[in-house]
């Protein structure tokens, strides 16, 4: 049996695959964060599993930003006692394989950002995102190319949240301090 909010939470997280906004992941997070108590084992569950249901890289991209959002915000308001991360941990390699799977090389950059703002955050230990880079091909040559280590950059948003398919508008590289998304 699941908690009080899990049907609203599998909505949006359907949402999310298929054509993701910052309302949908920001609520997701909000969500998952509130009920943290209730819901730490299912969420990092529930998540993978509709990543791995999803049929398009560009889909499992999108549920991977929501996992970002999700650990960046329960690190944020949650300090040291956000059981996600650790949750999370033992299903990450799984999830980037699958990402790995799909996603076009075009768009292997996004997932460099996505690590580094990890990284940056100290969301997973050090180890941990050294092997997660190792499981993306092309990932530390993209991270490269793409100006690896750009202070202050981060996974953010692009344009409003009706533009449309999280490919052309969501998790754009922005520098969030110049768009305001805090």
């Amino acid at each position: 049996m699941g908690w009080e909010r899990e049907a609203e939470f599998k909505q949006l997280l359907g949402k999310c695959a298929s054509k993701a906004s910052r309302a949908v992941i920001d609520s997701l997070s909000q969500i998952a964060v509130e009920d943290h108590n209730t819901c730490y084992k299912a969420v990092p569950l529930l998540m993978e599993k509709q990543l791995r249901r999803s049929p398009t890289g560009v889909q499992r991209a999108n549920v991977m930003y929501a996992v970002s959002k999700l650990l960046r915000q329960a690190k944020k308001d949650l300090k040291g006692k956000a059981k996600f991360a650790e949750r999370f941990a033992p299903l990450l390699p799984g999830m980037f394989n699958s990402i790995a799977e799909q996603l076009p090389s075009s768009e292997v950059h996004h997932m460099v950002k996505l690590l580094q703002a990890w990284r940056r955050e100290a969301i997973l230990p050090q180890q941990q995102l050294d092997n997660l880079e190792g499981l993306v091909p092309g990932l530390t040559a993209a991270g490269a190319a793409a100006g690896a280590g750009i202070a202050g950059a981060d996974v953010g948003y692009e344009g409003s949240d009706t533009a449309g398919d999280v490919s052309n508008s969501l998790c754009r590289v922005v520098e969030e301090k110049e768009c305001g998304h805090a």
